[in-house]
């Protein structure tokens, strides 16, 4: 799914900003599979917080499969226009845990060495889709919150 629509004329749109972790938590939930099934998404947004893209990787089982899937992205992207990103892992039956934290430095280290900024990274269960509740790690590792 791309955020960039070109329209009749031939101008590009940039999808919605995403300036707020309840903006971030909308736009996801328009891309989560339902029923939940693991995954995870990637909101790419530009120096303006506009959203570029959002991508959705199925078949995540494992918590640290957000970080083969960033990665991946981060190696393929030729887009100069991207910024930060936002990550969401959709895990059915499984909360966080403790590897969070890790995971989160990890997915800093990786995004700091291409000059990409992560806003944040949600972990969501189930009960998202009735509670709108998401978990960051970012609170576990003991940073502040990048909005």
């Amino acid at each position: 799914m791309s955020g960039l629509l070109p329209s009749a004329e031939g101008d590009i749109h940039f999808g919605p900003l995403v300036t707020s972790a309840s903006d971030a938590l909308s736009v996801f939930d328009q891309g989560l599979s339902r029923p939940a099934t693991p995954e995870v998404l990637l909101i790419a947004r530009n120096g303006q917080q506009q959203m570029l893209m959002m991508l959705v990787v199925t078949d995540t089982v494992e918590p640290d499969h957000v970080v083969e899937v960033l990665q991946s992205i981060l190696q393929v992207s030729t887009d100069t226009a991207v910024e930060s990103v936002v990550l969401a892992s959709m895990r059915p039956g499984m909360p966080a845990c403790i590897d969070d934290a890790l995971i989160w430095w990890t997915l800093q280290d990786l995004a700091d060495g291409y000059g990409i900024e992560i806003a944040d990274w949600f972990v969501l269960t189930e009960e998202f889709f009735g509670t709108g509740r998401a978990f960051s790690p970012r609170e576990l590792a003991g940073e502040e919150a990048a909005w």
